[in-house]
């Protein structure tokens, strides 16, 4: 039997090589990271959160309230890559949604599928360069299970790393939780008859509307008073259940699976530590579309809320309360501002990157001589035709400068960097090392830009994922278990200080040369 040792991370994570004796070694991580959400919603609604909740969390954990992360913007996989390994972009790979590959010839997805159409089956963990933390436990202990949970399979396959058991995520076509794994070729039993009882139907019966109209105790804060919306209607009309992973339905669909892993797969029983990783959203893609103070957020965060505090009482329940260790952060945080104040000062200005370039390509043709001179660009870089160049015989650093002088003139571009200049570090300079650390010369572009904070760039499909990013990066990160202190903590710590310290606690050797640090609990 398993010994009753648990320790719900909510999104953490290590890197090292050799357990060490401790006593009562935690054997089980649920590692939680919540996406496009805004942090300050923990603050400004804060009465109205449960007990058992965010606030269970914060009040009786470690609450770090200034964690950045090492680069100028966050986005959901990179974010979850920096989280699970403990390291830079530039050491694990993961340096966008996607890049351009430039001996395929051909923009490619930081999971392998560029296209949501295609096989499933196409779907990789290669491109993440480095072991995560739930990597290196199943190589200490071959009977350790890691398994991760997410609606998109990019968080779920990047959080879950390359030994996962089961890496789950949601297919919007079937309405099915699908599986990912390098040893395993089929969903279990368990899944199989979860995935036939038509989950998703008993979840969508009534409309989404607000649960708890009444109960606010910040209703006045609130830009709409009510609001309700048919799921399964426009499910059927769509026949998708894309707008389902848009909901705070899906929160709960998480929940629900998480509780049968651990139970079907019987998790934190035995000595071997064990995680779970699970990602949840605040309504997901549909995000963008409601005001950071709408009621529809506000409604999506207290379910988010119950989720959570109902997913720690199932594990105190199941495995101990004093076997179990949360951890919780965020990935590609989003800003809080009222609906008022958005449309007086914070609107933001659109930078339309196809028109921008259309314009550098017409720049290019006059300035040195019609030609193919780009390959690729996405939000933040430009791809230059390497090989074009070369047969032409044109400098490449003549062409990179050329680029900067013409981007650094458009209204919202903040600043602009050669390729030459991230990779010889040629400049000391905060931001510079900043984005040094997205830089991966194999996979990164020739030219990268910056907007100012209150840009962002136009998004012409709402499936399109390459232009999504945030320019918050600082976020709470909380610590909660047996032997964790409850205190708050200003000091200024990084995302990267997570993987170490979760080593630390389980008392595993960083040797995964993690670039942060552990901290003292």
């Amino acid at each position: 039997m398993k010994k009753n040792v648990i320790i719900l991370t909510i999104s953490l994570f290590f890197c090292s090589s050799v357990f060490a004796k401790i006593k009562e070694k935690p054997t089980l991580f649920v590692n939680i990271v919540i996406e496009n959400m805004s942090p300050d919603y923990l603050d400004i609604y804060y009465s109205d959160l449960w007990i058992k909740g965010f606030k269970r969390l914060m009040t009786n954990g470690a609450y770090f309230n200034n964690v950045s992360y090492p680069y100028p913007f966050s986005q959901t996989g990179v974010d979850h890559a920096t989280i699970y390994t403990g390291k830079t972009p530039n050491k694990h790979g993961i340096i966008s949604h996607k890049w351009h590959d430039r001996i395929k010839k051909k923009v490619i997805s930081n999971i392998g599928n560029i296209n949501p159409s295609d096989s499933i089956k196409s779907y990789t963990s290669k491109y993440l360069k480095t072991y995560t933390i739930g990597d290196k436990i199943k190589i200490l202990n071959r009977m350790s299970r890691v398994y991760s949970v997410a609606i998109n399979p990019e968080s779920s396959i990047i959080s879950g790393g390359h030994f996962s058991d089961a890496s789950y995520w949601f297919n919007i076509k079937t309405g099915d939780w699908n599986l990912f794994s390098t040893n395993k070729k089929t969903n279990p039993e368990w899944l199989k008859v979860h995935n036939q009882s038509r989950f998703v139907d008993n979840y969508t019966k009534e409309a989404w509307k607000s649960k708890f109209s009444g109960y606010y105790n910040n209703y006045s804060k609130v830009d709409n008073k009510s609001f309700k919306y048919d799921v399964k209607a426009t499910i059927d009309k769509e026949n998708s259940y894309r707008f389902f992973t848009e909901t705070p339905f899906a929160n709960v669909a998480i929940t629900d699976l998480v509780e049968k892993i651990i139970i079907n797969e019987n998790l934190g029983r035995d000595k071997d530590v064990d995680i779970v990783n699970l990602s949840y959203s605040l309504l997901g893609n549909n995000e963008e579309d409601f005001s950071p103070s709408s009621l529809e957020k506000l409604d999506a965060l207290k379910r988010l809320d119950d989720s959570i505090g109902r997913l720690i009482d199932f594990t105190n329940e199941k495995v101990g309360e004093d076997k179990v260790v949360y951890l919780l952060t965020f990935a590609e945080p989003q800003r809080y501002y009222t609906q008022e104040i958005f449309d007086t000062y914070l609107k933001p200005k659109v930078f339309n990157t196809f028109r921008v370039i259309s314009l550098l390509k017409s720049y290019l043709n006059i300035k040195i001589g019609k030609g193919d001179w780009i390959s690729s660009y996405d939000s933040y870089q430009i791809y230059l035709n390497k090989d074009y160049i070369n047969k032409r015989e044109k400098s490449l650093k003549k062409i990179q400068d050329i680029i900067v002088d013409f981007l650094s003139d458009f209204s919202g571009v903040n600043s602009v960097y050669p390729s030459y200049m991230l990779h010889e570090k040629s400049m000391n300079s905060k931001d510079l090392n900043n984005i040094s650390n997205l830089y991966c010369s194999k996979r990164s572009g020739d030219i990268f830009y910056i907007l100012d904070p209150n840009w962002k760039v136009e998004r012409y499909d709402r499936e399109v994922s390459f232009s999504r990013n945030s320019s918050l990066t600082n976020v709470p990160l909380i610590l909660y278990g047996k032997g964790i202190e409850a205190k708050e903590y200003s000091e200024k710590k990084s995302i990267l200080d997570i993987a170490p310290t979760v080593y630390k606690i389980l008392g595993i050797r960083n040797t995964e040369n993690c670039v942060g640090e552990a901290i003292d609990l």
